[in-house]
C-alpha cells in the first residue's frame, strides 16, 4: 500500500534535534526525520483541509513509521505555533479520533498516556488497562515504568494499586510484568540456592523445588507444578512464569504440560476462570503474547468483535494502534485462528469510514488487487517462515466458515483449545534454542 509522498534526493544535510537532543543529519529537503517536504505539504494540507478525508489521511500516515510522524508533529509547532494533535481533536471524534491521534506519537510514548488514561477515571478501566500492559515486551515494560513516574510524578505501580487491594489475578499480573525482568529458568534456579530464608518468596520457592540441574529438568518441574497447581486453582506459579520467564522457555513449559496431563495450558486456565472473565482474558491474553505477539492482538480483535451483543470499539480500536506498526502479521494470525479473514470478521460488524480505517492501518486494502504477493512473513503461531501471499489471497476472498464461538455470557470460547491447534502453537520459535527438550 502507497501514497503520494515522494523519495527525497539525498543532497546538503542540515540538521535535527532528535527527542533525545542528540543532533541527527537530516538531507536538505527533509522536514523531519525520514518526511519530504513534499510529503510533508501533503500531510499539511490533509490535516488543514475545512473537512479532514479520514481515510486519505490515515493512508498517507501509514507510510511512515510513528516516529517519523512524532518529529513531522514538532516541525509544525516549530513553524506555525500551533500543537498539531490539539488542532486534530477539534476535527475528529470517536475511535477515528484516537486512531489517528496515535499515529504521531512513539509505541512507549502511546502506551504509557493509555495507562494513565485507564488509571484517571472514577474507576480503573481494567479493559484497557490489561490490553496495554500484557503486550508489553521486557524492555518496554521497564522504559513505561520509567516514563510514568517522569511525566505524572508518581509511581505506576501504586496508582495501579488504588483501586484494588490484589485480590485480582489481573492486577498482579500487571504489576509484576511492570516490575519484573525476564531471565532463565536455570538462571534464576541458581540465583536461588543464595537467597536466604528472607528472599523472594516465589523465586525462593522454585529453588528449594527444583535442584539446580540442567534446564530441560526446570521447565519439567515448572509444568508438573502446573499441573498441580491449575488443578486447585492456584495460578501464583502461573503468573510467576507469565511475568518472568523467557518467551521461548514458557512456550516449552506450556508444551510439556501438554504431554503430561493430555490438555493444553489454555484450555485448562479457560475453564478454570470460566467465570471470572475480566481474569481470564487477562491470562490468556498473557499466553498468547508469550507465544506470538501476533497471536495476542487477533486474541484482542476478535474479542472485540464477539463481544456481547455489539461490538467492542475501544477493544478493536486498541487492537489496531497498538500492532499495525511492530506486527503487521496480525491478519494472517486472525485468519490462522479463526477461520476467517480479518478484514470479513470486521465489515460483518460494519462498514463504514472507520471499518476502513482499521484496514487502511493493518495493511488490508480491498480496493486492490487481492491476488497481489507480498513478502514472505514469520508466521506469528509458529515462529515458521510461511508464504504471505497465500495468505493474503485467502485474507482477501475470505473465508465463509467460522468456527469462533461465543458462550451465554457473551465471551470468546474459540481460540486455540483442541489439541492440534494448541500442539502449533506451542511449537518452539525459531529463535528457540535447540538444547530445549
Amino acid at each position: 500500500m502507497g501514497c503520494a509522498a515522494s523519495n527525497p534526493d539525498v543532497v546538503d544535510a542540515t540538521v535535527v534535534m532528535g527527542t533525545s537532543g542528540q543532533e541527527k543529519s537530516r538531507t536538505k529537503g527533509m522536514s523531519s526525520k525520514g518526511i519530504s517536504l513534499k510529503s510533508m505539504e501533503s500531510i499539511k494540507s490533509a490535516i488543514e483541509s475545512l473537512l479532514i478525508n479520514e481515510l486519505e489521511l490515515t493512508r498517507l500516515m501509514t507510510s511512515f513509521s510513528k516516529e517519523h510522524l512524532f518529529m513531522f508533529a514538532k516541525d509544525y509547532q516549530t513553524q506555525t505555533g500551533t500543537d498539531l494533535l490539539s488542532l486534530l481533536r477539534e476535527k475528529l471524534n470517536g475511535p477515528l479520533e484516537k486512531i489517528i491521534l496515535s499515529s504521531f506519537k512513539p509505541d512507549v510514548t502511546l502506551r504509557t498516556e493509555l495507562i494513565r488514561e485507564s488509571l484517571q477515571g472514577k474507576a480503573t478501566d481494567i479493559e484497557q488497562l490489561t490490553d496495554v500492559v500484557l503486550t508489553l515486551s521486557e524492555s518496554k515494560a521497564c522504559e513505561i515504568a520509567e516514563n510514568y513516574d517522569l511525566l505524572y510524578g508518581g509511581s505506576v505501580i501504586t496508582d495501579i494499586r488504588h483501586d484494588y487491594n490484589g485480590d485480582k489475578l489481573w492486577q498482579r499480573l500487571v504489576i509484576r510484568i511492570l516490575s519484573s525482568k525476564r531471565a532463565s529458568r536455570l538462571t534464576l534456579a541458581m540465583q536461588s540456592t543464595t537467597l536466604t530464608s528472607d528472599g523472594d518468596a516465589d523465586t525462593h520457592a522454585m529453588g528449594t523445588e527444583t535442584s539446580v540441574g540442567t534446564l530441560g529438568k526446570l521447565l519439567v518441574a515448572d509444568a508438573e507444578r502446573l499441573v498441580m497447581d491449575i488443578r486447585e486453582r492456584n495460578f501464583e506459579h502461573l503468573l510467576l512464569l507469565m511475568a518472568t520467564a523467557l518467551p521461548t522457555e514458557y512456550v516449552s513449559i506450556c508444551k510439556k504440560y501438554f504431554e503430561m496431563k493430555g490438555t493444553v495450558l489454555r484450555q485448562d486456565i479457560t475453564d478454570a476462570l470460566e467465570h471470572r472473565p475480566e481474569e481470564r482474558y487477562a491470562l490468556l491474553l498473557a499466553h498468547d503474547y508469550l507465544h506470538s505477539p501476533a497471536t495476542a492482538y487477533a486474541f484482542m480483535a476478535h474479542t472485540a468483535l464477539v463481544a456481547g451483543i455489539s461490538r467492542d470499539d475501544a477493544r478493536l480500536t486498541r487492537a489496531a494502534i497498538l500492532s499495525y506498526e511492530e506486527h503487521p502479521d496480525v491478519p494472517a494470525a486472525y485468519h490462522d485462528l479463526y477461520g476467517v479473514a480479518l478484514e470479513d470478521a470486521i465489515e460483518r460488524t460494519g462498514t463504514g469510514s472507520y471499518e476502513s480505517t482499521l484496514l487502511i492501518l493493518w495493511r488490508i486494502d480491498k480496493a486492490k488487487d487481492p491476488a497481489v504477493v507480498v513478502p514472505e512473513v514469520e508466521d506469528g503461531a509458529t515462529g515458521t517462515t510461511a508464504h504471505a501471499g497465500n495468505k493474503s489471497k485467502q485474507l482477501s476472498k475470505g473465508s465463509k466458515k467460522n468456527d469462533s464461538k461465543v458462550n451465554k455470557e457473551g465471551t470468546v470460547t474459540s481460540v486455540p483449545q483442541n489439541d492440534a491447534m494448541e500442539e502449533r502453537l506451542l511449537t518452539p520459535t525459531a529463535s528457540e534454542p535447540s538444547t530445549l527438550p
